[in-house]
């Protein structure tokens, strides 16, 4: 006869464990669901807010991806495996 023996709290913790997953990977995924409905796209770099997004960030991330390609560390852009 063989019982099983549900240890105490161990449920608990991958529920709490499969929730912290889960936001994880909205927050690195789909960040417009949680807190950033608004979403520009400018070259490679996409910036994501809480509220309306200003016309003149297009020209600081340009700037910005500028100063980065003129960097001696900067390898090209990198893939995301969405």
């Amino acid at each position: 006869m063989t019982t099983r023996v549900r240890r105490r709290g161990q449920g608990p913790v991958r529920w709490i464990a499969s929730v912290l997953l889960l936001l994880a990977v909205a927050v690195v995924y789909a960040p417009q669901l949680l807190a950033f409905p608004y979403e520009q796209r400018i070259g490679t770099v996409t910036a994501y807010a809480e509220r309306p997004i200003d016309p003149r960030i297009g020209s600081e991330l340009a700037r910005a991806e500028g100063l980065l390609r003129a960097s001696p560390i900067y390898t090209g852009p990198l893939e995301r495996g969405c």
